[in-house]
């Protein structure tokens, strides 16, 4: 098998927005950026070498890459994806050189060991896993948790193995959200993961014992990608279902209930602002709506469109440059 390269040439300050968009719309994962920006002091000490290697000059340009199967992935398509994503991207923000091609194609000789070493298993709660490559056996899995001092004897395991490349970075607000979910998912609840992407939350949910969980995307290719990687994962899938629905489309939704206890969201703040208004018709009275995707310096956007929808927030978390807010409707 050959996978080939994808590069997307963009900012700085767009890269990881590209690299949101194409794990939750496009199933893709394992990208990487790089960029001239310095390496903080934080960064540095974490090398395991006594001299870094030399940075380039922060210019503000980015490239994305990552690799699919040169095969059979509809590569053609995925171009047209990003692109169509830079040109609404660059409506708010500065998009740099803005434009996706093609790269060179590796052979998979040593493709898994290589993907490994990129893309390493990772604790994305206390008791959660995620195997970003989806190739590890349980065994081999729990050995490299070991070999890195995690011996939970109780680990449950997320793997990716929905189409595109293999593989999924440790994203802040992934861990926010589950952080959150893993607080407020009590008695079973009923959970509606808005923006599934690949599944990622859903399967959380469901893993952290909630009844029956809901995971919609307006993108209809996410589906299927969101239901192959919980079936790999060790979740109770039959508690699970995805589908293709978009809260705030022009045509009323007629096939999600609204009685969920629990509702999340980690997607654009922007999205968060506008789905905040309606989002309560689909909770209980007294329900949760976790929402993350959220930048530090947007939160203050965001806290008063849960105000205006009649929130009140009841919880924020921090990790790195993201917030997590949750809130219930005001007198819940």
């Amino acid at each position: 098998m050959k996978y080939r390269q994808i590069m997307v040439h963009t900012s700085v300050v767009a890269s990881d927005l590209i690299v949101d968009y194409l794990a939750e719309e496009l199933g893709i994962y394992g990208a990487e950026v790089t960029d001239g920006v310095p390496l903080t002091a934080a960064e540095l000490s974490q090398m395991y070498v006594d001299i870094p290697a030399a940075q380039g000059v922060d210019d503000g340009k980015a490239v994305v890459s990552f690799y699919v199967d040169d095969e059979t992935a509809d590569k053609d398509n995925i171009l047209k994806s990003i692109d169509d994503e830079l040109a609404r991207l660059s409506e708010f923000m500065d998009v740099g050189d803005a434009f996706a091609r093609l790269g060179g194609v590796t052979s998979d000789d040593d493709w898994r060991s290589q993907w490994l070493a990129m893309n390493p298993p990772f604790m994305l709660s206390d008791t959660i896993a995620v195997d970003p490559t989806g190739s590890l056996g349980d065994d081999e899995l729990k050995t490299y948790l070991s070999e890195c001092g995690i011996s939970e004897p109780d680990v449950k395991v997320i793997r990716i193995v929905s189409s595109g490349a293999f593989g999924t970075g440790e994203h802040e607000t992934t861990k926010l959200c589950a952080a959150a979910l893993r607080d407020y998912i009590q008695d079973s609840p009923k959970v509606l993961d808005v923006g599934c992407g690949s599944g990622i939350l859903s399967i959380v949910a469901g893993m952290l014992g909630a009844d029956t969980v809901r995971g919609i995307d307006i993108d209809a290719v996410c589906e299927d990608s969101a239901r192959a990687n919980a079936a790999a994962s060790d979740v109770d899938v039959s508690r699970i279902s995805f589908g293709t629905a978009n809260l705030l489309g022009d045509e009323e939704v007629t096939d999600i209930d609204r009685d969920y206890d629990i509702v999340v969201a980690n997607i654009l703040d922007v999205v968060i602002e506008q789905l905040v208004q309606v989002i309560g018709d689909y909770m209980k009275p007294d329900g949760t709506f976790i929402s993350s995707g959220i930048r530090a310096e947007n939160a203050d956007k965001v806290r008063k469109a849960y105000s205006a929808a009649g929130f009140d927030i009841v919880r924020e978390d921090t990790m790195g440059e993201w917030v997590c807010i949750v809130g219930r409707p005001h007198n819940a």
